[in-house]
């Protein structure tokens, strides 16, 4: 990775012979008015890394996983990532969704069981409050009265609520037996009631389901026939877009540890820089420039197009 000055030192001298050549030497003085500094290319960089990412998890209809792992840097220090994987013009897509310096370490066998012993919590106190014991509320056995049922009733209630928020959040996953191989699986096999059983048969004897079968991934085999089997895509596409390995995280370190090496272990968390480094995104530049007030006033425009065609 090279120093944001490159802009201003390389890019910008290439760019005026290029200009002045195809458009004209009165366009290269409008080049001059371009700011290239280390600030403006740093804002620049981090207004795109946050523009490649978000539109495409707000705009899934289908959700999102996300994976994360964490390492140590040239500086010892500890590093997280997050990957984001979610569906987008009928194909999964992955992204980096976070990179961030850590002040502690937990591994997620830690968190796993952190999260378990608060769920056995969450049971032990509504049991608890259930027999009017209230001893875990340090504030409750202070109050002069024993608190009423329809106060202890609303004790469990939100208990209860706060455990089926964890579940949401972090559910066990059972996996459909038609997910991987819809083509494999007896319909007599599902639930009745439910449109899945005549969706699969539909699948099942549809042609062109066949082909998508043997063309695509099981992910995005099931993202393109979303529309005509709706009911067991909703169940399909967030089982397959779990993370099957760590390979993204890993992948990510490694281009990591290039960006943020031994010659420039003073450079701040390079967060925006890492994800346009690493994004699989195409961003429009044309589109970008169209945004600005300089380029809807000028004539050069439709030239500038076609360089970028």
């Amino acid at each position: 990775m090279n120093a944001h000055t490159i802009a201003e030192s390389l890019i910008m001298p290439a760019a005026k012979i290029l200009v002045s050549h195809v458009i004209g030497e009165e366009a290269v003085a409008k080049l001059e008015s371009v700011s290239f500094s280390n600030n403006t290319v740093q804002r620049r960089i981090e207004e795109m890394s946050v523009d490649q990412m978000v539109e495409g998890v707000k705009s899934s209809k289908n959700g999102f996983s996300i994976q994360l792992d964490k390492s140590t840097d040239v500086t010892n220090c500890s590093q997280l990532l997050v990957y984001v994987r979610f569906t987008q013009t009928n194909a999964a897509k992955t992204e980096l969704l976070l990179s961030q310096d850590l002040s502690n370490t937990t591994t997620g066998k830690e968190f796993i069981s952190k999260l378990g012993a608060f769920v056995r919590k969450l049971d032990l106190w509504i049991k608890n409050v259930e027999s009017k014991l209230y001893g875990m509320f340090e504030l409750l056995t202070t109050l002069e009265s024993e608190p009423t049922n329809e106060f202890a009733q609303e004790i469990v209630h939100h208990l209860s609520l706060l455990k089926t928020e964890l579940k949401h959040y972090f559910p066990d996953v059972t996996c459909c037996a038609y997910v991987a191989n819809q083509f494999s699986v007896d319909p007599a096999d599902l639930a009745v009631g439910t449109r899945e059983q005549k969706e699969l048969i539909g699948i099942q004897t549809d042609e062109t389901a066949k082909m998508k079968h043997k063309e695509c991934s099981p992910l995005n085999f099931w993202v393109t026939i979303a529309s005509s089997y709706s009911t067991q895509t909703r169940h399909a596409v967030p089982q397959l877009l779990i993370f099957p390995s760590s390979w993204e995280c890993e992948q990510g370190f490694s281009a990591f540890m290039t960006i943020k090496s031994k010659s420039r272990n003073r450079l701040d968390t390079p967060e925006h820089d890492f994800r346009c480094g690493v994004s699989k995104v195409q961003l429009n530049f044309v589109d970008q420039l169209a945004l600005t007030s300089w380029w809807r006033r000028s004539r050069y425009s439709p030239r500038i197009e076609l360089l970028f065609s």
